[in-house]
């Protein structure tokens, strides 16, 4: 306990460590050289906030532009426009622009701080061993204080009231798996730091096993398949005129998006105003502005403006991975354009990202189902997807308003519609795992059974993660996949040993009610026998790696391989009961125990021969210490009739092991 306890401590200041690490971080424009973290905010402070960031306060936009997601508070996913003078929630986030704002209140004092704390706990239900696990604990729990009582009625005649106070509270404390959800806690705990040194945040700690039987996982293309550094390959003219015009656009957008950063390194910048601008969203998958001449001047996908078909040449460049962003002018308002004709397109160029072809062939050797959901044309996804190894690709396509979710890459996807598509996953039976960056994956990350991000994602995305990668490195997966199977086999075999206990002692103190017996074990022999029986090995024995991937029923396969450990151990308890040699019951015990952790952890490996040894000693070494002090009755071996039927012992012992190894073949 004193163990788990301290790397449980380890584990939780290393992860806070990198929590703060990764905290957003809000720039003041009073203070240029401060940045204030949203505790720090105080009535009357200006912030400037721009895309991706949480509101951090309940505030009044003083200066620029923002369209912002309200659903954390209201709900419902829609794009809200906030000018000068709008009041902002604490909690939402913005989607597009940028601006500053005057904080009204403290994040302490904010009116919805309770709804948001609520809506940023990201609390995914417990799949698999560790939701049985609890199950099994709440009918163990059931059925203790009816036994307990019980038991008390029957004895107290026999064996007078201290013997049986002992023997009631021993019978009740091994049917109590005692440790088992402190191994449990710990062994994730163990993970999340492990999974820490290598720059992998666990937010969620359930995440990890959940992982572990991820079947299916969702990538976005930008920022996980490639680095999102765009470059400018070229830029076709259908009107040269309009090249002014595409400079003065690109000028109004404050974010610094890839896209624009490419085109300001490409063209150079002209920062003349103009009558009005929409920035981007991923929902309108476009950008206008309204210049001085009162035309509108717009970039974005040709399918969101039905500027018609690219060229051939164009759908050329998509094929070879590139993202084509076509250029086009129209008339009547930003929001509602009239008109509109094609003056142009851009080709830009991405990279994939290191390690990302080893990454996604062991996912597919695991046989881990790939879908790539973005928002650019599935052409273009398609050939990177291709690029970065997706082996069995066949299906893809654009989504419409209708989504075939039997597409494997889905390119102009709508934020909402990556809901969709996992949700529908999850109806199928699928473990589904989402990795996102951006503002439009909140709500896909939010639905998925495990979320990743990293460090370089939007906060919103981040704040919403279970896992975050803080070095950007999608190439951690991999260790995180192989962390929660090494946390699941491990409770797995933990388990067992534990449930053997659990069930000889549930067993033998029914029979105890029908035949009149007394408990055989005192509070100190259980402790001695589960501490090198089943608590110091399956610590020890935590450590160990399980890169095979999780098959389903571990909890009853658990179980399984628990029930002829515990049933043998009952019935030579019995017999030696019947053949008047109770102080051997301790002995057998022990020896059972030995038996039982070859059983479960076939001594395949060095490590598991060191232990399985080590625990032999304790037990004799503790047996013979504690019986020359009289805490313990068992035999002294000092007559011939003590080591025959101590050989006997052995020799049954010997036998049983080997009988229960093959059931344990059967079972596995």
């Amino acid at each position: 306990v004193a163990s788990s306890v301290y790397h449980s401590i380890k584990a939780r200041y290393q992860l806070k460590k990198m929590e703060l690490f990764v905290q957003e971080k809000y720039h003041s424009p009073l203070k240029p050289n401060l940045l204030l973290l949203r505790d720090e905010i105080q009535i009357g402070d200006q912030v400037e906030i721009t895309v991706g960031q949480q509101i951090p306060v309940d505030a009044i936009l003083i200066e620029g532009n923002l369209e912002v997601n309200e659903s954390l508070l209201t709900g419902e996913e829609q794009e809200i426009i906030k000018n000068p003078g709008s009041s902002l929630i604490a909690g939402s986030y913005v989607l597009s622009g940028r601006g500053i704002l005057e904080a009204m209140t403290t994040a302490q004092d904010s009116k919805a701080e309770k709804m948001i704390q609520d809506a940023r706990k990201v609390k995914k239900g417990k799949i698999g061993l560790v939701k049985e696990l609890d199950h099994f604990l709440r009918l163990i729990s059931i059925v203790l204080i009816p036994l307990g009582v019980a038991l008390y009625v029957v004895q107290i005649n026999n064996i007078g009231y201290e013997r049986t106070v002992l023997s009631t509270v021993a019978a009740l404390i091994g049917m109590i798996p005692e440790g088992l959800l402190v191994l449990t806690s710990m062994s994730t705990m163990i993970g999340a730091l492990r999974l820490s040194k290598r720059y992998v945040l666990t937010q969620n700690l359930s995440a990890l096993e959940n992982l572990a039987r991820v079947d299916t996982i969702c990538l976005d293309k930008t920022g996980t398949l490639t680095t999102g550094q765009l470059k400018v390959k070229e830029v076709d003219w259908l009107e040269a005129s309009y090249e002014n015009q595409l400079r003065i656009h690109m000028s109004q957008e404050l974010t610094n998006n890839p896209t624009q950063l490419a085109l300001q390194k490409y063209l150079g910048k002209d920062e003349r105003s103009v009558e009005g601008y929409l920035p981007f969203s991923s929902k309108r998958k476009y950008s206008a502005s309204k210049m001085e001449n009162g035309f509108i001047f717009l970039v974005g996908s040709a399918e969101s403006f039905g500027s018609g078909e690219l060229p051939e040449k164009l759908i050329s460049e998509q094929k070879n991975g590139n993202r084509v962003i076509t250029l086009a002018c129209g008339t009547g308002d930003l929001d509602q354009v009239k008109n509109v004709k094609a003056v142009g397109y851009v080709v830009l160029e991405d990279e994939l990202k290191d390690h990302i072809q080893e990454t996604l062939a062991y996912l597919q050797q695991e046989h881990v189902q790939l879908r790539i959901i973005s928002g650019d044309h599935e052409r273009t996804v398609s050939s990177i997807a291709r690029k970065a190894g997706y082996q069995n690709l066949i299906r893809s396509g654009n989504v419409g308003k209708t989504l075939d979710y039997s597409l494997q890459v889905f390119g102009r996807v709508l934020p909402e519609q990556k809901k969709d598509i996992i949700a529908h996953l999850q109806k199928e039976g699928h473990i589904v795992a989402m990795v996102g960056d951006g503002v439009n994956d909140v709500s896909a990350l939010k639905q998925a059974d495990v979320s990743i991000s990293f460090e370089s994602a939007h906060a919103a995305a981040k704040n919403v993660s279970d896992i975050v990668l803080v070095h950007n490195d999608f190439a951690e997966v991999p260790r995180a996949i192989e962390e929660g199977r090494r946390i699941i086999f491990n409770i797995s075999n933990s388990a067992s040993l534990y449930f053997i206990k659990t069930i000889y002692s549930l067993a033998f103190t029914v029979l105890l009610l029908t035949l009149n017996y007394s408990y055989p074990f005192l509070p100190i022999h259980l402790t001695v026998l589960s501490a090198f029986g089943v608590g110091i090995p399956t610590f020890l024995l935590q450590w160990e790696s399980h890169p095979d991937p999780i098959q389903k029923g571990y909890f009853k396969k658990a179980v399984l391989k628990a029930v002829p450990c515990a049933l043998y151990l009952l019935m030579g308890i019995l017999v030696l009961r019947h053949l008047q040699l109770p102080r051997w019951i301790l002995v057998w015990t022990a020896m059972s125990y030995i038996v039982a952790l070859v059983t479960i952890y076939p001594p395949k490996t060095k490590m598991r021969k060191i232990v399985i040894l080590l625990m032999l000693m304790a037990y004799g070494l503790v047996f013979l210490w504690l019986n020359l002090h009289h805490s313990l009755d068992v035999p002294s071996l000092q007559t011939m009739n003590d080591w025959a039927v101590f050989g006997s012992m052995i020799g049954i012992q010997i036998l049983c092991g080997f009988i229960l190894q093959m059931k344990k073949i059967k079972i596995t």
